[in-house]
C-alpha cells in the first residue's frame, strides 16, 4: 500500500493544471474555452490513468469535477486514436451485422436522467467541432427521437441502464466497438436495482 501510495503522490505532484496534460489540440482549445485552470484532486487523479487506458475507480463527492475527470481524457482519445476503422466486420455497408444500427465507442452509464443531462451538457462543451458526436439515452420519455439519433450514428452514449439494455434487446445498440466503459454513481446504480440490467449491458457480446 506504502509504494502504491508513494507512486501515486509523485503523479500526483507533477500536474496540477489543465495546460500540464497533453490532451489533443481541439479537446484542448474548448477546455481552454470553458475556463478550466486548477484542476481538483479528483482530475489529477483520474486523468493520467484513463490517458494510458488503464481501469481505475474514483470516488468524489458532488460537485468535486469528476464529470470532467473522465470526459476529458476519453474525448482526448478518440480524437488521437481516430474513428474505428472502416474494414471493421461492424461497420462494413455490406456485413450482416449492418442494419441502421448504432456502434458507439464510449458508454457512460448513469442512474438517472438528471444527471444523463448534466453529463451530455458538459460533453457538448467538450466536443464542441471536434466531430465527435454524443447521445442521452434515457426512460420517462417517448424513445422515438433517441432512436433515430442512434441510428444516424453516435460515438458517445451517456444513458441510464433499463433505456439501454431496451435498445440492446432491440437490436438498435450494439456494444461490439466499446472500447471506454464509464459506470457514473455505481453505488446508487445498485441501491436503484440496478443491477441485473448493468450485469446485461457490461457482459453483453452482441452476437
Amino acid at each position: 500500500f506504502l509504494k502504491n501510495k508513494e507512486i501515486f503522490d509523485n503523479l500526483n505532484n507533477k500536474i496540477d493544471s489543465f495546460k500540464n496534460i497533453d490532451f489533443h489540440p481541439l479537446l484542448y482549445k474548448n477546455i481552454t474555452k470553458m475556463k478550466f485552470d486548477l484542476m481538483t484532486p479528483i482530475q489529477k487523479a483520474i486523468i493520467p490513468y484513463i490517458l494510458q487506458s488503464k481501469d481505475c475507480l474514483g470516488c468524489a463527492e458532488t460537485g468535486s469535477g469528476k464529470t470532467i475527470a473522465f470526459l476529458t481524457p476519453i474525448i482526448s482519445l478518440l480524437l488521437k486514436n481516430g474513428p474505428p476503422k472502416e474494414d471493421e466486420k461492424y461497420l462494413n455497408p455490406n456485413s450482416k451485422y449492418t442494419n441502421s444500427c448504432s456502434y458507439p465507442v464510449c458508454l457512460v452509464l448513469v442512474p438517472t436522467r438528471e444527471l444523463a443531462e448534466q453529463i451530455y451538457i458538459e460533453a457538448r462543451k467538450l466536443l464542441y467541432k471536434t466531430g465527435i458526436v454524443v447521445c442521452k439515452c434515457y426512460g420517462g420519455v417517448p424513445n422515438d427521437t433517441q432512436i433515430r439519433e442512434l441510428r444516424q450514428g453516435v460515438d458517445i452514449i451517456i444513458g441510464t441502464p433499463g433505456r439501454i439494455k431496451e435498445f440492446i434487446d432491440k437490436k438498435i445498440l450494439y456494444l461490439n466497438l466499446i472500447k471506454y466503459l464509464v459506470i457514473d454513481e455505481s453505488a446508487r446504480m445498485l441501491d436503484m436495482g440496478f443491477k441485473p440490467q448493468l450485469e446485461d449491458i457490461i457482459s453483453n457480446n452482441d452476437q
